[in-house]
């Protein structure tokens, strides 16, 4: 019976996704809250590392989230990502006990109005979508540790 109501968990989050997916699709004028979600003005134009490794970025993005963790108790989660997976990471111990995660992207492209519509109409929204939901789900797992 558990196995059924995780299968259901999974196609409901599938369809979850999916609508939120479209939705981004759809909603370009919403383009500038989708890539500064969660971040301050200050944290979007504040220089983190990796920056450097695409210095004149085409599109990108500044995500953040705060989680009741500490820094030790977010970092294993993050170490499960791997080296190159998921675009850039900084953590911030705002106290003992509490942390701000950025997740940066940014990203270059041969200009072209093909690759402009591919990058910023297709690929940045579904992104979004993806790293909105990695963002809550480290945030869930390191606060339920706490608990």
């Amino acid at each position: 019976m558990a196995d059924s109501k995780f299968k259901f968990n999974d196609f409901a989050e599938g369809i979850a996704g999916a609508f939120l997916i479209a939705a981004a699709l759809i909603t370009p004028f919403l383009r500038h809250w989708r890539t500064k979600w969660g971040a301050t003005d200050a944290e979007v134009h504040r220089s983190l590392p990796g920056d450097d490794l695409v210095p004149h970025s085409k599109w990108g993005w500044t995500h953040a989230i705060t989680i009741r963790a500490s820094t030790a108790e977010v970092w294993p989660w993050l170490m499960q990502m791997g080296q190159g997976r998921g675009g850039m990471f900084f953590l911030d111990e705002l106290d003992e006990g509490t942390t701000r995660l950025i997740s940066r992207w940014r990203g270059d492209y041969n200009p072209s109005r093909g690759n402009a519509v591919i990058y910023l109409v297709f690929i940045e929204p579904i992104s979004f979508v993806m790293d909105r939901k990695m963002l809550l789900g480290i945030k869930r797992l390191a606060e339920a540790v706490k608990e």
